[in-house]
């Protein structure tokens, strides 16, 4: 099922790797009651989020509507595994 989100804020943070380390990384805040209400950005999704909203400002992406999905074929830590992805458009 996808779901269409609003952007509410994006801001750098230090977020936990599953090796036990840290790392600054972009996370984005959602508006309204949804779960989870952040998200780790990763290059793949900045790129889909940048043609969505028409910039590569991130400043910019506030307020804009985005439509997410599960991808069951994400690479990830040397595995394949299900990742939450944007479509590079923006839903009506």
């Amino acid at each position: 099922e996808e779901k269409i989100v609003k952007v509410a804020d994006v801001k750098s943070e230090k977020v936990n790797n599953p090796g036990g380390t840290t790392e600054d990384a972009l996370v984005m805040y959602f508006e309204g009651n949804i779960k989870p209400n952040k998200w780790i950005l990763n290059v793949t999704n900045m790129k889909r989020i940048q043609k969505a909203t028409g910039t590569p400002y991130i400043d910019e992406w506030v307020g804009h509507k985005l439509q997410l999905y599960v991808d069951p074929n994400v690479p990830a830590f040397g595995e394949i595994v299900e990742g939450v992805r944007a479509r590079d458009f923006e839903p009506k």
